[in-house]
């Protein structure tokens, strides 16, 4: 009997420490997540991050590429066979996921050739911010300002980024443009010119909107140099 015992001790505290384990890995996954990706941060009205965006730089790519596979690991080591049922059903969940953003980064890499996923990005993080209600209008306003100073440098990254641009593709980031721009026109409507920062806003809306337009013409020239190009092998993405 105390042997019985004492294997079961050993069992469930093996068991329990598993659960701890994952726990606590996938609440630092997701304040990671959302720290990493604010848009859909503000998406969930979870606020700390809205005066950001993700940047896409180099060295930022990189860091959140090696972030992942980190967590993809440590997720590896944790068996969820010992897990009880409700973290067994978030492990797979969690599984799932990073498995997927790693698939986007490292096998499909969007941001070589699909820059319209950067540009959705950017009008969903001024329309959320527009939109909601569940700010104050004073953090609304200083939210909106800390995105608005960040668009230029995400577009000079996104340029330097792209390998390959089609003309679906052209004409897509175009159509997007166009909807950020009327964003943009309209974004006085939707802030009170009484508040400390409200020129700051207006001056960054009229950079931002000289950039889009310069960033059109970047990528004309580029869709048709790549154009040239004769490409053995073509593929077509399911965006979904």
């Amino acid at each position: 009997m105390k042997i019985f015992f004492f294997i079961f001790f050993i069992f469930f505290s093996c068991n329990s420490k598993s659960n701890v384990s994952f726990e606590s890995l996938s609440e630092a996954f997701i304040v990671w997540y959302y720290r990493n990706n604010p848009v859909k941060s503000t998406q969930r009205n979870l606020d700390q991050y809205d005066d950001s965006y993700k940047l896409n730089d180099y060295k930022s790519n990189d860091k959140y590429l090696s972030d992942l596979n980190r967590f993809y690991f440590e997720l590896s080591q944790i068996n969820p066979e010992k897990l009880i049922a409700y973290n067994k059903f978030q492990y797979d969940q969690l599984y799932r996921f990073i498995v997927k953003e790693l698939y986007l980064y490292e096998n499909i890499r969007y941001r070589d050739w699909r820059p319209s996923f950067k540009l959705r990005e950017i009008r969903n993080g001024i329309e959320f911010l527009v939109d909601y209600n569940y700010k104050s209008m004073e953090g609304k306003m200083s939210s909106l300002e800390g995105r608005l100073e960040l668009i230029n440098k995400i577009l000079d990254y996104s340029i330097i980024n792209l390998s390959y641009l089609s003309d679906d593709e052209y004409a897509r980031c175009i159509n997007v443009i166009d909807d950020i721009l009327i964003v943009l026109k309209n974004i006085d409507i939707s802030i009170d010119y009484r508040i400390e920062n409200y020129e700051n806003i207006i001056d960054n809306v009229f950079n931002v909107s000289q950039r889009f337009d310069l960033y059109k013409n970047e990528l004309r020239d580029i869709k048709n140099e790549f154009s040239d190009i004769d490409y053995i092998e073509k593929f077509n993405i399911n965006d979904e």
